[in-house]
């Protein structure tokens, strides 16, 4: 699945409905930014421990 999203003036960015209801995501969770030795990014999602 491919899905884009643009920076907004303060450099910020949506998160897809998509994710934000399969992941539970809510105000406060953690977004994991990786890189790896290809320049490849993945993305995780993480509960808050709040």
């Amino acid at each position: 699945m491919k899905i884009e999203t643009r920076l907004n003036p303060q450099l910020e960015t949506i998160i897809p409905t998509t994710f934000l209801e399969k992941y539970n995501l809510e105000e406060g969770d953690i977004i994991e930014w990786n890189e790896n030795e290809n320049g490849e990014i993945t993305i995780k999602f993480r509960k808050s421990n709040l």
